[in-house]
């Protein structure tokens, strides 16, 4: 604890990158707001130090920014022009500089001034610790550089020398990352699923951190020797500053506040030291408070995307989470389930977080999760051309065991935009006959029938494991192109403000300062390169017939398969003939939204995807106009026989009922099936909008409908 009353804690944290200044839905970005908060009204310091894993000295010297006022500096590259543009109001003071050169000096650390830009691992940061409009600061920041060295007991020597800066009421903050491999990052494909290594060294890393004082120093040294240190950290500089702010602890303790692994990056933010005036009691008790309503609140955001009303909330919760570890601890969950005749949904990881998440359609379900623990690809076979995979496997888990088991180069599954989806959830949407898949189903005495070719005994697995737990997928050799409406790729290059100071939806006029295409078509061609280049011709001819239109190829890369035949190039046809479109624009704008959506183009069907772009938390009239949105869409889908085919938890029988004939008919053929398969009505109540005979689904209906009223 810190013998000073008035002295300011050490903060260690994750600055990512730039584009964090923008994805405000990150939960790394309400962490870092939370922080600054903390900053400016309970530490309320005089002044800031700050040294960042994007600044280094000499392997001996290091250096400090001495002047009152230098510019940022924008030291990233491949992103859109207007992070280029960004702007972050600080000050210097000459007079912390040389405070901190004297303690240096006197700790025989050489140091010099120098006149540098902030550069991003503070300025990107700051922008969202204090931001300017709502947590400004108006305190000067001065930078210090680390060594040029991987010796962590150098810097942990440096945050020693500093130490005596906080009983002066200066701020120390270190910036870095807790886990940082961009290699693998850009090589996961998108893949937000943490590596062992992230998960193992993130860990480590904060038991070095809580540790006490005493052991701190020998702790940290040991990180750098671990096995998996250079796999979580290939250059130390972005793990480096943590040592400096342990060592400026001296003997107060270290805690870590937050952490979240993705892929291979970690977000762990640190605090070492007290906060003013709190004692050991209160932090204690606050904490657990704290924790527990914290992981309420966030139970009930991460099930509810549409932020509903509380009452109504609380009854899509599950009563309890269970994650199987193998396929028999399932079905021996299911069994029970059944024979206690108590509702229980089923969830899994990767996306479409809205439908298949654990939003159960029955208050008190017990939610079963297969995604955290029976996620892995269990083979390939060579011959059938497919992979056996568990059912929280994802398309970066199947690209890797490709990569790993040296069949990358022989087999090209159609990947996905973000690898981060499910396989099994993403398999085989349709009825073309090149999309077969096979699962194993539990039913709800437990059995385990198979379907597709996994039932028959002759097929094998080329690799030493058992097909027994997992799911089958057959190889895909063609892809869906998409078409883009222009607010999609308009959307990723940056936010709305950086285009227009108006919240109001875009107009047509607004659209073409913009200087964007309207529309645009992704697309790819696979096979030969004869074949591709007659492909490219066929292309070309035909969107030279559009005028404006434009077209460009990107070469030398593996890209994925095109949905289109050679036999089928029907391009000219995949705009729609407008009543999609004009509709569901009119009806966006009607809300105040901006219109977003997307085309997506199989060999027999079509799909058309919206994207509503709303504030769900510090704006009810947001929500309250989603949905009112929502209902509107699905009255005209119903009006134009439009089907849906994914929705919201809450809205399953109302779409279903939209598909009803007069006498019910398809209703009856899937509650019989039902009644047959199970007949206490235990599985999934009401996924799909199906209930059994034995459920009253009324009730739960007029539940839904009260949690959209207008």
């Amino acid at each position: 604890m810190s013998s000073n009353a008035t002295r300011t804690p050490v903060y260690f944290v994750s600055h990512g990158g730039p584009n964090i200044m923008y994805d405000t839905g990150h939960p790394a970005y309400t962490r870092l707001t939370a922080l600054g908060r903390e900053v400016t009204t309970k530490v309320k310091p005089k002044a800031i130090l700050v040294l960042s894993a994007h600044w280094e000295g000499t392997a001996t010297t290091l250096s400090i920014n001495s002047a009152p006022s230098t510019p940022l500096i924008y030291d990233f590259g491949g992103f859109p022009a207007h992070y280029y543009r960004a702007k972050y109001p600080h000050t210097g003071s000459p007079q912390l500089a040389q405070s901190a050169l004297r303690l240096l000096a006197d700790a025989g650390i050489p140091a010099k001034p120098a006149t540098r830009g902030l550069d991003h691992g503070v300025w990107v940061p700051f922008s969202i610790l204090f931001n300017p409009e709502t947590n400004p600061l108006s305190i000067p920041v001065v930078q210090l550089s680390i060594f040029d060295s991987d010796s962590g007991d150098a810097h942990y020597a440096l945050g020693e020398a500093l130490a005596p800066l906080r009983d002066e009421g200066v701020q120390i903050i270190v910036s870095g990352q807790a886990v940082h491999n961009l290699p693998d990052f850009f090589a996961s494909r998108g893949s937000l699923k943490p590596r062992d290594y992230t998960l193992t060294f993130d860990e480590a890393l904060k038991e070095a951190v809580e540790v006490e004082p005493s052991e701190r120093k020998g702790k940290m040294a040991e990180l750098l020797k671990r096995g998996d240190a250079r796999k979580a950290h290939p250059t130390f500089e972005h793990l480096l500053p943590v040592f400096v702010g342990a060592g400026a602890a001296k003997e107060d303790k270290g805690v870590r506040l937050w952490t979240m692994c993705e892929g291979s990056v970690s977000w762990g933010m640190f605090r070492f030291g007290d906060l003013p005036g709190e004692s050991v009691g209160e932090k204690e008790a606050g904490e657990k408070i704290t924790k527990a309503e914290e992981t309420y609140k966030k139970l009930l955001n991460a099930l509810d995307m549409m932020n509903l009303n509380i009452p109504d909330r609380e009854n899509l919760l599950v009563s309890a989470i269970v994650r199987s570890r193998e396929l028999s601890q399932a079905q021996e969950i299911v069994r029970l389930c059944n024979t206690f005749e108590i509702p229980i949904w089923s969830f899994s990881s990767g996306g479409d977080g809205d439908y298949r998440a654990a939003i159960p359609r029955v208050p008190g379900s017990i939610g079963l999760g297969f995604g955290r623990y029976m996620n892995k690809v269990l083979g390939v076979n060579e011959s059938g051309e497919y992979i056996v995979v568990q059912p929280g496997a994802t398309y970066a888990d199947i690209n890797q065991y490709l990569v790993d088991n040296g069949l990358h180069q022989k087999f090209e599954p159609s990947w996905p935009e973000y690898m981060g989806e499910s396989a099994i959830g993403n398999t085989a949407e349709g009825n073309m006959l090149t999309l077969y898949r096979g699962r194993e189903i539990i039913l709800p005495n437990g059995d385990l029938p198979n379907t597709g070719k996994i039932q028959f005994p002759g097929i094998q697995l080329t690799t030493d494991v058992l097909a027994q737990n997992g799911q089958l997928e057959i190889k895909e050799n063609q892809r869906s192109p998409s078409l883009h409406y222009e607010l999609w790729d308009t959307s990723i290059r940056g936010p709305k403000p950086s285009y227009v100071s108006s919240n109001a939806p875009l107009n047509d006029v607004e659209l073409e300062d913009i200087d964007a295409y309207r529309w645009r078509l992704y697309g790819t061609v696979h096979g030969e390169k004869l074949a591709c280049n007659v492909l490219c011709q066929i292309i070309k001819e035909e969107f030279a017939q559009i005028e404006g239109a434009k077209i460009s190829f990107v070469g030398g890369v593996q890209q994925e398969p095109s949905a289109l035949s050679i036999n089928e190039p029907e391009w000219t046809k995949w705009t729609p003939n407008g009543s999609y479109f004009s509709i569901m624009k009119q009806r966006f704008r009607e809300a105040g939204f901006d219109f977003v959506g997307t085309f997506t183009i199989d060999q027999r069907q079509m799909h058309y995807v919206l994207y509503i772009m709303y504030e769900r938390y510090d704006d009810a009239d947001s929500s309250r106009r989603v949905h009112k949105l929502i209902r509107t869409l699905m009255s005209d889908c119903a009006e134009n026989g439009w089907a849906e085919y994914c929705t919201y938890g809450a809205l399953m029988d109302q779409i279903a009922a939209t598909r009803e004939d007069p006498d019910d008919a398809m209703a009856k053929v899937n509650t019989a099936i039902r009644d047959a398969v199970d007949p206490t009505g235990s599985m999934e109540p009401d996924r799909n909008g199906i209930w059994s005979t034995r459920s009253d689904k009324s009730v739960w209906k007029r539940m839904a409908d009260r949690s959209l009223v207008e």
